[in-house]
């Protein structure tokens, strides 16, 4: 069985993901690890 994981990124301006948050990917579609979104 794979094991799936939950990450919440909420709150503030989203300062610390900047610049790999931008507008045309905002910071909820970030790879957490690998490539895929």
């Amino acid at each position: 069985m794979n094991n799936r994981y939950v990450v919440i990124m909420a709150g503030g301006r989203g300062e610390r993901f900047w610049p790999q948050s931008r507008l045309k990917r905002p910071k909820h579609l970030l790879p957490i690890v690998g490539d895929s979104a």
